[in-house]
């Protein structure tokens, strides 16, 4: 089994969904304006035959992910402005936290209120306050303790035009209860420190000392795993988090061994458009 192969059985890893990271990962700082044959040989390096590959990139089309632009009979592609800042916000949460963050002590607590029968709108609200590094603590009430959380609060409610429904506090745990226990209420830190181990186990399949094209699908898998880990992690202070937590380490070493792939693997990506 390919490496490339073992992520999709083992993360049922569609097309689209590594399509999703080429353009996070290859194109998110890059003005050049890649043919579908570049996406194409992309993903057929991935092990994902030309059709699916193609209905890959209509659907990123579909969806106002990329922008076309035709050029005789052949089309070059580029990231739709949504497509752009959406990047420019992965690219925060996934890179920007090698060290766990620093921490006064202030909790930031967002009390929502939407009604059962608007699933829809509870499910993007708990999904993107995920994603933000929220945690559930019961009753609709979300906790965080981010510099930045209201500025992430606030930006989730005004896209979801649930301002009026809402309201926050911001202060220091108090004298009644356990903190650590509210922790591990909002957020299983024994499974995300077993995906951390998951990962790490992953990364031990990866060479460094890879042809161009090997370079490639390492590197693409490597940060294909790595978004959905960390979408998955708060991102909390090292007051928060087990003794000798296991995400420092790994992280450190995601970090160098992107580094030594990176520049092969984009090298490699765009060979098709150098060449032509």
């Amino acid at each position: 089994m390919t490496i490339a192969s073992g992520v999709r059985k083992t993360g049922s890893t569609s097309a689209a969904s590594l399509l999703f990271t080429l353009l996070g990962e290859y194109l998110r700082d890059n003005d050049q304006k890649p043919w579908t044959s570049t996406f194409v040989r992309a993903l057929g390096a991935l092990d994902y035959e030309e059709p699916a590959a193609r209905k890959a990139i209509s659907r990123a089309s579909a969806d106002g992910w990329l922008e076309s632009e035709r050029m005789g009979r052949r089309v070059r592609w580029q990231l739709s402005e949504k497509a752009v800042q959406h990047f420019r916000e992965a690219e925060v949460i996934a890179y920007n936290r090698h060290q766990p963050p620093e921490w006064n002590g202030t909790w930031f607590l967002l009390f929502t209120s939407i009604p059962e029968n608007q699933r829809e709108l509870r499910h993007q609200l708990r999904t993107q306050l995920r994603w933000k590094g929220f945690g559930p603590v019961g009753g609709g009430v979300w906790i965080s303790p981010a510099a930045d959380a209201e500025r992430l609060a606030s930006d989730v409610l005004r896209e979801l035009d649930i301002s009026r429904n809402s309201f926050s506090f911001a202060g220091q745990f108090g004298t009644l209860g356990d903190e650590y226990e509210m922790v591990q209420r909002a957020w299983d830190l024994k499974l995300l420190a077993q995906e951390y181990a998951d990962f790490d186990t992953q990364m031990n399949r990866f060479s460094c000392n890879s042809n161009p094209e090997m370079a490639f699908i390492h590197y693409t898998v490597l940060v294909h795993s790595w978004r959905r880990l960390v979408l998955s992690d708060p991102n909390l202070p090292a007051e928060l988090l087990p003794a000798r937590w296991v995400g420092v380490d790994v992280t450190a070493r995601f970090f160098a061994m992107r580094d030594e792939l990176g520049p092969t693997a984009i090298q490699w990506f765009w060979q098709d458009d150098v060449c032509r």
